[in-house]
């Protein structure tokens, strides 16, 4: 065959996935711990280029998008047997066609791979050269193609914030002991194309933790934490602070490792990390208070994988100064309670008019409506929401206004992405369903927040899915 004769497409069916895993499945020993919740995640997000020849999977390239307006390669597979048939320059091309406006192609490939090589004959460029984080691991180095040239994209090679991401005692023990059942799931946190995203640290409340080990656990682990592992440093009052929360939220603690456990909380909550990484189910019980009070999630290492993207994005939009600045979702009542004319489009050719008219007909039946108002701590009206509710359970977001006050102002785009990541309303679910954006006159803000978190754009509307347990503001 020749290379034209390969197609290259977005994942379609459960059958063209399982293919993808197939793949995956005969490089994990390279590629480290992807859980099936993140493959499906990515196919939802058409994140999953596959290419085939005639009827079988020749490989695949798995991939996100971030802020800084760059394609990020998780996995790029090709099977052995279509090693001389270019199929890995297909795939990058095929991202190229498909994300003209983003900056570049990135991805971290290990110095001692025969793909370091291969990336740079098809046109990467060597940005970096850092440490790799796994047992055994190699340099890393961080190559990137680029796509836009644009003067908009001149400081991308500055370095990026990397998120804290603090592991409680019992992860921390995973990874460094091979030989436990939960190594490979929780080593998948320093994988290779996560390493340089997240800083993974431990508060020192984990040498308490480990001084009730056994031996030699206990030597062995406080000597693997000294030498291998960063601990964050946290203001005592702040962490005093957060600890009552906790205990508000969790109650007294009942023995000493309870007591650990909500002290490694508060200070992860006091130094805003992005996240908690834990396996305790106990503690994982409490995850949506914690997340409503303190802004921090609680999440287990395979979750963390597959949701790593909006939890770093949701991080570097400040969800804590959102949770900590008074603003509150009200169900709307009467049209009366809010100024409309903060919400349409005047110069897109709305009217007040008829914008009011439709308020109304969708308010006399609530039944199909649910339309939201979020305020201030002022009790100022900041965005609209009007979401339908669909046979079979959809949702479709009819409305999805920002109040123009707030439109170039940076509390306005930290809404913006907030509200794309969680809109309000649409995402509370036990089970899998689709949720529309058809508001042709939606604030454009919002719009753009959401190309950014993966919606997807089709027959004039945006869609996403929303997955059993997904949370929601």
């Amino acid at each position: 065959m020749t290379d034209h004769e390969i197609v290259v497409r977005p994942i379609e069916t459960a059958d063209e996935l399982d293919a993808v895993k197939e793949i995956y499945r005969t490089q994990k020993a390279l590629l480290g711990f992807f859980p099936d919740e993140a493959f499906q995640q990515r196919a939802d997000a058409k994140q999953i280029l596959i290419a085939w020849s005639d009827s079988d999977a020749a490989g695949y390239v798995l991939f996100a998008t971030n802020q800084r307006y760059e394609v990020r390669i998780t996995h790029l597979c090709v099977k052995p047997d279509y090693g001389n048939r270019k199929i890995a320059k297909q795939l990058i091309a095929a991202l190229v066609e498909a994300y003209p406006n983003r900056s570049r192609i990135r991805l971290n490939c290990r110095v001692d791979y025969e793909a370091a090589g291969r990336y740079r004959r098809m046109g990467f460029s060597e940005l970096r050269r850092f440490p790799g984080k796994k047992q055994g691991g190699s340099e890393l180095i961080a190559f990137a193609l680029a796509i836009n040239e644009t003067p908009l994209f001149d400081a991308l090679d500055e370095p990026s914030e990397t998120a804290t991401v603090v592991c409680d005692t019992m992860v921390c023990i995973d990874i460094e002991d091979q030989d436990r059942p939960h190594h490979k799931a929780s080593s998948g946190l320093r994988a290779d194309w996560l390493v340089d995203e997240i800083n993974l640290k431990v508060t020192p409340e984990i040498f308490a933790d480990l001084g009730r080990q056994a031996e030699p656990l206990r030597s062995d682990m406080i000597s693997a934490v000294k030498t291998g592992w960063d601990q964050v440093a946290a203001d005592h009052l702040e962490v005093e602070r957060q600890l009552r929360e906790v205990r508000q939220i969790m109650g007294e603690p009942k023995d000493d490792s309870s007591a650990s456990d909500q002290r490694h909380i508060a200070i992860a909550a006091a130094i805003e990390a992005a996240a908690f990484v834990t396996r305790d189910e106990e503690v994982l019980s409490f995850r949506e208070q914690i997340q409503s009070s303190l802004g921090l999630r609680l999440l287990p290492p395979a979750e963390f994988i597959t949701e790593y993207d909006a939890v770093l994005n949701s991080h570097r939009y400040q969800y804590r100064e959102l949770s900590r600045s008074g603003i509150e979702r009200r169900r709307v009542a009467s049209i009366d309670e809010f100024d409309l004319k903060c919400f349409i489009d005047s110069a897109g050719g709305e009217s007040l008019k008829v914008f009011r008219a439709e308020l109304i007909a969708m308010l006399a039946a609530p039944r199909e409506w649910e339309i939201y108002r979020v305020c201030s701590r002022s009790d100022e009206c900041i965005a609209l929401f009007a979401i339908q509710i669909l046979d079979g359970g959809a949702r479709d977001i009819q409305r999805l206004r920002l109040s123009r006050r707030l439109v170039g102002t940076r509390f306005g785009r930290i809404l913006a992405e907030y509200f794309a990541d969680q809109p309000l309303g649409a995402w509370r679910s036990g089970q899998r369903r689709t949720v529309t954006i058809s508001d042709r006159f939606a604030t454009p803000l919002v719009l753009g927040a959401c190309s950014r978190r993966g919606w997807c754009q089709a027959d004039g509307a945006l869609w996403r899915l929303s997955l059993p347990g997904q949370s929601e503001c």
